[in-house]
């Protein structure tokens, strides 16, 4: 659950970061508009929503290849938000975790 807020963190703050400091045209547009998605995305995983784990992990990818496509002052930091968006995309919930778990078998004695 954890993972979920950082992820939707991460797409507010990619659209926060879109007002914060001087842009291209193009970057401002891609990031308040990756940033509104990502957030909307993030808010959705958490509510439980699989395949918006997914959309968030395209949005990442989406974000590293317009960051070295739209060159411009926020290069580095679209990069380093597009990877921790697809970074805590791609971690399993914890829900995932505890039904391996719970199917899993005692072991019977080794026989000694």
């Amino acid at each position: 659950m954890l993972i979920r807020v950082l992820n939707t963190f991460v797409g507010g703050w990619l659209f926060l970061a879109a007002f914060l400091w001087p842009h291209t045209q193009a970057q401002f547009a891609n990031m308040a508009i990756v940033g509104m998605l990502a957030t909307s995305f993030g808010a959705a995983s958490i509510a439980g929503v699989n395949w918006a784990r997914n959309a968030n992990a395209a949005l990442g990818f989406w974000m590293f290849a317009s960051a070295l496509l739209l060159r411009g002052p926020s290069m580095v930091h679209n990069i380093v938000v597009a990877v921790l968006l697809v970074a805590t995309s791609f971690v399993p919930g914890h829900m995932r975790v505890t039904r391996m778990f719970r199917t899993m078998k005692p072991r019977a004695a080794a026989p000694g």
